[in-house]
């Protein structure tokens, strides 16, 4: 999640926060990912059609805007891949797109699987 988060740093994690309201893009949450704690990006909601190809990420056919994404230009793109996401399931990615193992790589994300919002530790989010 570099540069919004950098590595060995420490974030808080709200728990309750998504009591009260569900996830929405752009938020930043923790998930449990094969017996690990990471930090990801929401960027597809329950019954959206996600597409992606390289570092870009197409919202039910519209290109979604990622300002805070790091995208490297001239690296090398994947063919265009296509996910209908679930009542409760989530497309989450990294901002360091080149390096970040995300809903690209593992698939959707349930909403069971969100531990919580993640809060700035010492950049912008």
């Amino acid at each position: 999640m570099e540069p919004t988060y950098i590595s060995g740093s420490s974030a808080r994690i709200n728990p309750f926060v998504y009591f009260l309201r569900s996830p929405r893009r752009g938020d930043v949450v923790a998930i449990q990912q094969a017996g690990r704690l990471e930090l990801k990006r929401i960027a597809g909601l329950p019954g959206e059609t996600i597409s992606w190809s390289g570092m870009d990420l197409w919202i039910d056919g519209k290109l979604l805007e990622e300002p805070y994404a790091q995208k490297t230009p001239g690296a090398p793109g994947e063919e265009k891949r296509l996910t209908e996401l679930g009542t409760e399931e989530y497309f989450v990615v990294g901002d360091n797109r080149l390096y970040s193992k995300d809903s690209r790589l593992y698939g959707s994300v349930k909403a069971a699987d969100i531990l919580g919002k993640a809060l700035a530790s010492h950049t912008h989010v």
